[in-house]
């Protein structure tokens, strides 16, 4: 929890020159996959036994993948990508029909939710973390915020910057 926690202050550093660069680097997150990216990166660097996207029992007609195993400590990782307030609700509804699933497997006891908010709806992060935790198997929920400078930076340059 705590190495996923850092995540938000980890971004400062996130790569987004500004236009007057010769080549400016950009390294846009629009998705979960690029999310899940940047976690494999923080993760793989603590537990060298990370698995991604690990490949769970079947339940029925279902077939499962967590994001992220860490068989060494007995956790399942799953990251989701939030770009309006409402997907704030779908996303406790899947981790809900995930988290019976997912703890099948008994290579895994518990479960992290990490939610990358696109959108910035801080006013949904408190109530989805509080409905996250109820449910069983699930011992956290990280919720961060995109970074707001690389927002700012998207946005079209004013006609005084090309000058």
């Amino acid at each position: 929890v705590e190495v996923l926690r850092s995540f938000e202050s980890a971004m400062r550093r996130w790569r987004w020159d500004a236009d007057e660069l010769q080549k400016p680097i950009r390294w846009p997150v629009t998705q979960e996959r690029e999310v899940q990216d940047i976690l494999w990166l923080i993760l793989r660097s603590y537990f060298p036994d990370v698995v991604e996207e690990d490949a769970l029992p079947k339940l029925g007609h279902s077939a499962y993948k967590a994001d992220f195993g860490l068989p060494s400590i007995k956790l399942i990782i799953e990251a989701k990508f939030a770009t309006s307030k409402d997907d704030f609700k779908k996303i406790e509804k899947e981790i809900q029909e995930d988290c019976v699933p997912y703890l099948r497997d008994l290579r895994y006891e518990s479960l992290i939710v990490f939610i990358y908010d696109d959108s910035a709806s801080v006013q949904e992060h408190e109530t989805t973390r509080r409905a996250l935790l109820e449910l069983p198997g699930v011992v956290d929920a990280v919720i961060v915020s995109r970074p707001s400078q690389l927002v700012a930076k998207l946005l079209p340059a004013s006609p005084r910057s090309k000058k």
